[in-house]
């Protein structure tokens, strides 16, 4: 027996409705890969960064991630705490 035509609209908005929601799930899994991503990234850059003022030559570096650490609020500075207090003597900031 044939389908209606009310009942083939019916068919067809449903599957109309399951592509758009599987559509917003790629959509959602493509913005987390992106976000994990951009995590990955300021992970690596910071490690660089964390390694790079340790050597000699890097006071200015140093200086400008020092500056930069103390325009954060406190409770993140307090993170970096033995950082910054090298950098007064020296040490690693």
């Amino acid at each position: 027996m044939s389908k209606t035509i009310t009942e083939r609209i019916e068919a067809a908005r449903s599957k109309k409705a399951a592509a758009e929601r599987a559509l917003r799930r790629l959509g959602g899994a493509i913005a987390a890969e992106r976000r994990r991503q951009d995590t990955r990234r300021k992970i690596l850059v910071g490690a660089l960064v964390l390694s790079a003022i340790t050597e000699p030559a890097a006071a200015p570096l140093r200086r400008l991630v020092t500056a930069q650490l103390g325009r954060l609020p406190e409770r993140d500075r307090a993170l970096f705490g033995d950082m910054l207090a090298g950098s007064q003597d020296g040490g690693a900031l």
